[in-house]
């Protein structure tokens, strides 16, 4: 939902996909019942193509961190 809101040259409807995912790390798995939460930046927007950056955690131990690529 991100993507499709800050890609502002997409029609409604108009699908995106992952293209990339750079310097991802991965610390600790999540559990079934586990609250997930999901800290999401933008890097930068070029034409049809956005990075963002972002970081899982639960109950605010680091899980996850990851840089990805959407494109439409």
């Amino acid at each position: 939902m991100l993507v499709h809101h800050r890609l502002t040259l997409l029609e409604a409807g108009q699908p995106c996909y992952f293209a990339a995912i750079r310097r991802a790390h991965f610390y600790a798995a999540a559990r079934a019942g586990d609250r997930l939460h999901l800290d999401v930046r933008l890097l930068r927007q070029r034409r049809n193509m956005v990075r963002f950056s972002g970081v899982a955690t639960v109950a605010g131990k680091r899980l996850c961190v990851a840089e990805f690529t959407c494109a439409s």
